[in-house]
């Protein structure tokens, strides 16, 4: 049956991933990587092993979230489906659902958080989908992947990913030859877009390629390793953001990177429309030197500027401030908890959206700057230097740019929910920001 529902690339991972113990794929977007994951996945639980039968065994499914491993789960059940009108039923009605699967020999396909901790405590199989974007620290995700599998001779490890940068963990693992000894024994394997089309690539790939970036084209498609620069932003892909129509519907988010001292860093903020995989920034800027009290005027300003239905604030604020933002705006505030994998993530998922035209950037100098300020190492972490401001005494760290980043995973994988804040009190004042014209 999978002769008949797999593409000739997709069997030959099939018959790697059960031929080794650990597999590590590079795979181009949209040839069916969840796809094929979920045939094999069901195989694993089932004790469907090539010619030869194996126990039947939990199958741990993680992603760089846990909505993304929940895809998995969904095209395990589209898979079953199928299956189950030749077979008839081999999932338990009684339960499963749209984060497991649960079989009738209590068997099941379980996705978990994007989390290495998320691992501890089970056996079984692990499946890493998006390694390459996961918030964890990539060595740990792997050590506690290859530590779940090691009970039992027939648990697999298969890790599917997209490229990322040169220097990156995916990029050591898949090419670096100081890694070879670590690769020994693993089923690699690099799928680009035109090995998945070898005739030719239809229509609707060819599409993307005329609209995407050539570097984005490179990347996501033809899985090449793009190069660290100086600077993790490419200027002219910035500028590009400029001439992108915003977005007219969609929530509406104010993210606030707050900063305090007189002296210091000053406070960035950004607005932002989301919506279907789209971003406008609408406005944001810089604010120096405020007061707890200056800034809550601020932000009220700009939620009722704006109408926003969302406030994002760095965790890290300070807990006297927190607290009264809470009391202001309630269940609508959304404390930001983002760490350097995080921003990493924020950043590959931000740039990926602005390759395909789904950003807009308003004109903003301030938010400009303090993206191309913005530099990257070898291994993809963000480097955000100090420079010093026009009006001299204050030192930014571009803080504007670290708001959007910090919403970015918001936007791009979560509806907020309810309406706009209710504000409490009446704390108005005027707020003029800097445009770049």
């Amino acid at each position: 049956m999978l002769k008949r529902v797999m593409r000739p690339f997709q069997r030959q991972w099939i018959e790697g991933f059960i031929a080794h113990k650990y597999s590590f794929v590079l795979g181009s977007r949209q040839i069916g990587k969840s796809y094929a994951l979920g045939w094999f996945a069901i195989m694993c639980a089932l004790g469907w092993d090539g010619d030869h039968a194996t126990p039947p065994s939990d199958v741990l499914i993680i992603s760089s979230s846990l909505d993304k491993a929940k895809l998995i789960i969904r095209a395990v059940h589209a898979h079953l489906d199928k299956l189950e009108r030749v077979c008839g039923p081999v999932r338990d009605p009684q339960r499963g659902g749209v984060q497991d699967v649960v079989f009738t020999n209590g068997v099941q396909i379980k996705a978990v958080s994007g989390r290495p901790r998320a691992l501890q405590g089970f056996t079984g199989h692990v499946f890493v989908d998006e390694y390459s974007i996961t918030e964890a620290d990539p060595e740990e995700l792997m050590a506690q992947a290859l530590a779940v599998a090691s009970s039992q001779p027939h648990f697999r490890v298969c890790c599917l990913t997209n490229a990322d940068r040169a220097g990156s963990f995916v990029h050591q693992f898949m090419t670096a030859a100081s890694w070879e000894q670590r690769r020994e024994g693993f089923f690699m394997q690099n799928t680009t877009i035109y090995d998945a089309f070898p005739a030719g690539l239809p229509e609707h790939i060819s599409a993307v390629k005329r609209a995407a970036s050539p570097q984005a084209w490179a990347k996501y498609y033809e899985n090449a390793f793009l190069q660290a620069g100086s600077q993790r932003f490419d200027e002219a892909l910035l500028r590009s953001c400029f001439d992108q129509p915003p977005i007219s519907q969609g929530r509406v988010w104010l993210s606030v990177d707050p900063g305090f001292s007189s002296k210091g860093n000053p406070t960035g903020w950004c607005v932002v429309r989301a919506h279907g995989g789209h971003i406008a920034v609408l406005d944001a800027g810089l604010i120096y030197g405020p007061t707890e009290e200056e800034l809550l005027d601020r932000i009220e300003h700009l939620v009722d500027q704006w109408n926003v239905s969302g406030i994002v604030v760095d965790q890290g604020t300070q807990f006297l401030l927190t607290q009264k933002l809470k009391r202001r705006w309630g269940g609508q505030l959304h404390p930001a908890s983002i760490n350097k994998n995080g921003l990493i993530k924020a950043a590959a998922n931000f740039e990926e959206a602005a390759h395909f035209g789904r950003v807009s950037l308003c004109q903003s100098r301030e938010l400009f700057d303090d993206l191309m300020s913005i530099g990257v190492k070898a291994d993809g972490s963000l480097v955000v230097p100090e420079r010093g401001a026009p009006r001299g005494e204050y030192k930014i760290h571009a803080d504007s740019a670290m708001a959007l980043l910090q919403v970015v995973p918001l936007c791009l994988t979560k509806r907020p929910a309810g309406g706009r804040p209710q504000i409490m009190g009446s704390h108005m004042s005027s707020l003029h920001a800097n445009r770049f014209v």
